[in-house]
């Protein structure tokens, strides 16, 4: 089982924080106190916050395993974000959109209706209404 976790940092040349997200399949020594800065490339930094992912980086990472294709890994990070914040409508749209590639047709239908009906106007709502069309969920 993968488990997912993001470590914050603060560059002591810069001074800039910045997040690290790693993903392990199996528990081993993630040495984190060696990372270079995202903005100046520096490698004193020094950590501020490590553990589990808050929502908005679970759909970030799964948002990215989305568009690599990545479908399976997808829905599973995805999953665990809508589970922490079952009313984000952004989250919504991507988990039934990786739900629309995988192929599972009322999962898609109930989570990109649960996405329209959270916030209509939102900018994925004509893509989302779009698919809802192809699926004859209009």
């Amino acid at each position: 089982m993968a488990h997912t976790w993001a470590w914050r940092y603060k560059c002591n040349k810069c001074r800039r924080d910045f997040l690290v997200v790693r993903t392990m399949t199996v528990w081993r020594w993630f040495n984190f106190q060696h990372a270079t800065c995202n903005h100046c490339g520096s490698s004193d930094v020094k950590v501020k916050h490590e553990g589990r992912p808050s929502k908005h980086v679970l759909d970030t990472l799964g948002w990215i395993q989305y568009r690599r294709g990545a479908y399976v890994d997808a829905e599973k990070t995805l999953s665990r974000a809508a589970d922490k914040a079952p009313n984000n409508a952004t989250l919504r749209y991507h988990l039934g959109m990786t739900y629309y590639q995988l192929g599972r047709k009322e999962d898609a239908i109930a989570s990109l209706k649960r996405s329209l009906q959270l916030d209509e106007k939102s900018t994925d709502a004509a893509e989302a209404r779009r698919v809802l069309r192809e699926l004859g969920a209009s």
